[in-house]
């Protein structure tokens, strides 16, 4: 097992972090399912966050999903983003759905569908 995502599945299970952008992306790569996580200043620079939208881009067995204006908690200083626990599921659910599609590139509003 790679060390990372032993230390990911070790702070899910325990409830010790929230979904950076790019963790959620390679967890919908290697089909891990979301458990629940928490979080409160950027993991990498210890600063403040500060709520927005983003769009954030899955690119899983040849596809590229794009779901814009995504709620996340995005580092003043550094610019990195992390999706509250409910929004990482829903945007799971969301891949899963476009995976069946079979289309290669697909571009949605987080609005529409998560509703």
């Amino acid at each position: 097992m790679n060390f990372d995502i032993y230390i990911v599945r070790e702070l899910i299970k325990n409830s010790k972090i929230q979904w950076r952008g790019h963790i959620l992306m390679r967890m919908h790569q290697r089909k891990i399912k979301i458990k629940d996580v928490i979080y409160m200043n950027c993991v990498l620079c210890k600063s403040n966050l500060v709520q927005g939208k983003v769009n954030h881009i899955v690119d899983l067995d040849g596809h590229i999903i794009i779901i814009k204006g995504v709620p996340a908690n995005i580092c003043k200083q550094c610019g990195e983003y992390f999706i509250e626990n409910d929004i990482a599921l829903k945007l799971e659910k969301i891949v899963e759905e476009v995976m069946k599609n079979k289309v290669e590139i697909f571009v949605v509003n987080y609005s529409e569908v998560a509703a």
